[in-house]
């Protein structure tokens, strides 16, 4: 068994937690566009909503690393899971717009802190010569279970349904990690309440880590709305969100080679410009899922090599939970416009308002990785430029 094997073989309960966490977020995600549509609300009011996930997982970098540090990372994946469970379950109890945006604050909270904490754990066990490689088989588990979630839209299910659906995949993630003890990642030091210093990670880094999360949320969230704008029914939808997550995973197991073999900057190009071809190929009825297979393959890399960028550049263990901090904020700010941009621009120019957002994001990134490549190899601090409270 090859290194990258037997680390996922030791952190199989892990995985199989991961893996249950990922379900239950492609249930939650893929779907809201559907049901708040079944709300009669208006495309900018689902993209408001949508935003008030990533409003919270915002708020995730601020303030979870507190808690963290304070109860150790297995506790902590505990606590986030309950109030992931609690935020759907919840949401059963009314269609007020208002109330589901608070809940899915909660949601994105806990779900990004979970995820937050997940990736220290695995960048913990790995070393830079293969973490591309071990990053992509991560992010093939990701969209393999996402998209698994996601294909639940084809059964036309209710809200509650759904809700309480997703609510038991969570509680499921609680089960492998209670049943084996793992080794954990070193406990950060004690922290303040604090931002993160985003600027310490290397520049490229943090700038495909932005639009990596203008691109890749911006889809999870509002896909399926375009996917019936397109014409599509409700079956097709969830087969559209699912053929891009099979491009994803294929985009990984490519990149993730491409990545640790020759160099990072020349995965993003090649990622860049798979995105903005299929971008492009959207608009072509014919060929949509097709288009959408490699789109997947583009944008679902970016963040995956931005965080690649940014933990080569770790040089104390202890020091991961800067840097997970540091890309999920840069990753989820770009998230958080993501959804509202979106929803305005279908609202002005229907399917072509999505077609136009991601051609404009990946020209952009192509050209910035092709003429910028200004990777620094800095390390993260905890330095006084991060803001305390």
């Amino acid at each position: 068994m090859n290194r990258i094997g037997i680390i996922y073989f030791a952190l199989l309960p892990l995985c199989v937690a991961s893996a249950f966490i990922f379900i239950a977020d492609g249930l939650l995600v893929s779907s809201a566009g559907v049901l708040l549509d079944g709300f009669a609300a208006s495309k900018e009011q689902i993209g408001l909503v949508n935003a008030c996930f990533f409003a919270g997982a915002v708020a995730c970098t601020i303030f979870s690393h507190r808690l963290i540090s304070a109860c150790g990372y297995e506790r902590a994946f505990s606590v986030f899971c309950a109030i992931f469970a609690l935020s759907a379950l919840l949401g059963a109890l009314s269609n007020n717009l208002l109330f589901w945006g608070i809940l899915r604050f909660f949601m994105g909270l806990a779900y990004y802190s979970i995820v937050m904490i997940i990736e220290v754990w695995l960048n913990a066990s790995v070393s830079n010569s293969i973490r591309s490689r071990v990053l992509g088989i991560y992010e093939t588990l990701f969209y393999a279970s996402f998209g698994v979630g996601a294909l639940f839209i084809a059964f036309s299910l209710s809200v509650e349904a759904t809700l309480i659906l997703s609510a038991v995949f969570i509680i499921l993630a609680l089960l492998p990690l209670n049943l084996k003890a793992l080794k954990t990642p070193l406990v950060p030091p004690r922290a303040k309440i604090s931002l993160p210093n985003i600027f310490s990670a290397p520049k490229l880094a943090l700038i495909s880590d932005f639009i990596g999360g203008l691109c890749m949320n911006g889809f999870f969230s509002m896909a399926s709305v375009f996917a019936l704008l397109y014409g599509l029914g409700d079956g097709s939808v969830a087969v559209f969100i699912a053929i891009s997550m099979v491009g994803g995973v294929c985009g990984h197991l490519l990149c993730g080679v491409v990545s640790d073999k020759f160099g990072r900057v020349n995965a993003l190009l090649l990622a860049s410009f798979l995105s903005l071809i299929s971008a492009f190929l959207l608009g072509i009825p014919k060929i949509i899922f097709i288009a959408v297979f490699f789109l997947g393959a583009g944008i679902f890399v970016l963040y995956a090599l931005s965080l690649a960028i940014a933990n080569d550049a770790i040089t104390d263990k202890r020091e991961y939970i800067l840097a997970s901090r540091a890309m999920l904020f840069s990753y989820l700010l770009g998230s958080l416009f993501a959804a509202p941009i979106l929803g305005f621009l279908m609202s002005a120019f229907g399917a072509w308002g999505f077609i136009g957002f991601y051609v404009f994001l990946s020209g952009l990134l192509l050209v910035i990785t092709f003429f910028g490549r200004f990777v620094g190899k800095r390390a993260f601090k905890n330095t006084k430029k991060s803001r305390e409270f």
